[in-house]
């Protein structure tokens, strides 16, 4: 991700998005930094899915391997990444919008600025770069330049 969000947020939001994350991903919040941090060569384990594809079934249909990466438990690097976006960006928008009902329909919902397209679905696109407008946006939010 380009935006590096520990300097777009102030301190506080930044911590309270680190304890999203780790609460969506099953980590503890020490671990839960940058998502470049935690894929770093890693693969996230399959039982990350359930709390995000609650929130959004397509995630689910956007991986590779839904039904799993390899015997150990864990998803693809691939998948790790389009569920780490998910995640992070999910956590973001918890931070931003204050309750978790806001910010899944602020995501769900389309923008003009992607296209028609909603948040979600550009997290679901596996295109090169495509996710960082999300992340990009709701750091504008959380500074109050747009909606």
């Amino acid at each position: 991700m380009a935006l590096e969000l520990k300097a777009g947020l102030p301190p506080e939001a930044y911590e309270l998005y680190r304890q999203h994350l780790a609460c969506l991903i099953g980590v503890p919040t020490t671990q839960a930094n940058e998502w470049s941090e935690l894929l770093a060569g890693k693969c996230l384990p399959i039982t990350a899915l359930v709390p995000l594809v609650a929130v959004d079934g397509r995630l689910l249909q956007s991986l590779a391997s839904p039904s799993g990466g390899d015997q150990s438990g864990l998803l693809l690097p691939s998948d790790s990444r389009v569920l780490m976006n998910f995640a992070c960006a999910l956590a973001l928008a918890y931070t931003v919008f204050g309750e978790p009902e806001k910010a899944i329909r602020w995501m769900g919902k389309p923008k003009e600025r992607f296209d028609g397209r909603s948040p979600f679905d550009l997290l679901l696109d596996k295109q090169e770069g495509v996710s960082n407008d999300v992340f990009e946006m709701l750091v504008q939010v959380a500074g109050g330049m747009c909606a």
